[in-house]
């Protein structure tokens, strides 16, 4: 992050072709930068192919015996010079099934009088990129280590030349992503339906309670437990219809987090503990809270223990659209720092992969043995929620659905909150 990670976006976002694919091919002339590849590829989610058989033959014949054939290929220094065991490796690395090609080039000082050995690495990297057609960047380790001359140079090639390896490959993945995101929209849609960048609206709107969310959302698809919205005295009757065990919680527009207000009782295992525990929690939540209209009371079947909770939200950024949040989710939500962020539109492909970068998606695949979640399940919830967003884009502000339990067999909502506005 910050502004020299921003630049480096820019650049190979801008500077010839964008990468179709996470697939990447890395050269390197020494085992420290091969690792560093490999370490911030894993980093950004990067392939690195294993080389196949005929790749690994071909490096033989021209690597001396102690080189680590492998992608990062560290060609060694021992060839250094040598433009035929240069273009040899170029040429057998990149020309495979892999969508980018990169290679660590650090300058020396114009006093050693070895830059025009650099210059022919980078003039054959840049060459057997364009006889290939695939896209590609050449990176320093430090700013310092790559002449004006040579960056002017890979760029009026179209291969963006990169300053820090951290940061160029940072810069590759997101770019990568973009584009796969971008493929995926345009291949999927007209575009007719979508919502790019909603128009301004008044911010402040107002909040509508969890039950009224709820009903709207599952509109698009959203499954929700089953439940009854209730006043006191039928709090009995609609725990006796559900079936224990079953959750209450005071419904309205001014409560955003009823868990932290003593709002919620769970777990309650008979119609007539039902009872006790919304005359307990409405009398408590009236005596903290005198304002607070505590009439309406929702009853909803509790499920049973989910695989992994999930946190789906919906954020309007202003001059950006809709950004569309999604992690772990539950009560530790701040702690555990899990989210990943995908702009609107957005598809099924695009969900899918970005639930795979976040910390729980172990869980969710179902870590040590346990069960697995259903996957399917869980991006058919984050589209409808992406699909009300799309809907309402002329009146929606934010948008929480925390926790979405996620079971091996469904996705449900537990609890949402919406707040709308109108136009200005």
């Amino acid at each position: 992050s910050g502004p020299v990670s921003f630049m480096e976006t820019m650049k190979v976002a801008t500077c010839g072709q964008l990468p179709k694919g996470s697939k990447v091919a890395a050269l390197a002339c020494s085992g420290g930068d091969a690792a560093l590849i490999a370490d911030y590829s894993e980093t950004n989610n990067l392939q690195l192919p294993q080389l196949n058989q005929k790749q690994k033959e071909k490096f033989q014949t021209v690597l001396p015996e102690f080189a680590n054939i492998a992608n990062p290929l560290d060609f060694t220094t021992v060839i250094w010079g040598n433009e035929s065991a240069l273009r040899t490796c170029a040429e057998t690395m990149l020309d495979s099934d892999v969508d980018f090609g990169f290679l660590i080039l650090d300058y020396p000082t114009e006093e050693s009088g070895e830059r025009e050995q650099c210059d022919l690495m980078a003039d054959i990297f840049q060459q057997t990129l364009t006889k290939l057609g695939l896209p590609g960047a050449v990176a320093s380790s430090f700013p310092e280590l790559m002449p004006k001359a040579t960056r002017e140079r890979l760029h009026s090639h179209g291969i963006p030349a990169l300053q820090g390896v951290e940061d160029g490959l940072a810069a590759i993945a997101r770019v990568m992503q973009y584009n796969i995101c971008r493929e995926q929209i345009l291949a999927q849609s007209d575009g007719a339906d979508q919502i790019l960048i909603p128009g301004p609206i008044n911010a402040d709107g107002i909040s509508i309670d969890e039950w009224e969310s709820k009903k709207q959302l599952s509109e698009y698809g959203l499954k929700m437990p089953d439940g009854r919205l209730v006043n006191k005295d039928q709090v009995k009757e609609a725990a006796e219809e559900l079936g224990c065990p079953v959750a209450i919680k005071i419904v309205s527009h001014e409560m955003q987090h009823k868990t932290e207000m003593g709002a919620v009782a769970v777990n309650i295992n008979s119609p007539e503990e039902a009872v006790k525990a919304a005359e307990e929690m409405v009398q408590r939540v009236s005596s903290n809270y005198p304002n607070l209209n505590t009439s309406n009371l929702l009853v909803e079947k509790i499920s049973k223990e989910p695989v992994a909770e999930l946190l789906i939200g919906i954020k309007r950024e202003q001059g950006f659209g809709f950004a569309l949040v999604i992690g772990s989710g539950g009560t530790m939500v701040e702690l555990s720092q899990d989210t990943t962020t995908l702009l609107l539109p957005t598809n099924k492909e695009a969900v899918e992969q970005a639930l795979k970068k976040l910390k729980i998606a172990k869980v969710l695949e179902g870590f040590r043995g346990q069960a697995s979640g259903d996957i399917e399940s869980t991006v058919e919830a984050i589209m409808a929620v992406a699909k009300y967003a799309n809907a309402k884009a002329d009146s929606l502000v934010e948008l929480d659905v925390n926790p979405l339990m996620v079971m091996n067999d469904r996705a449900i909502a537990v609890d949402a909150y919406i707040r709308l506005a109108s136009k200005k």
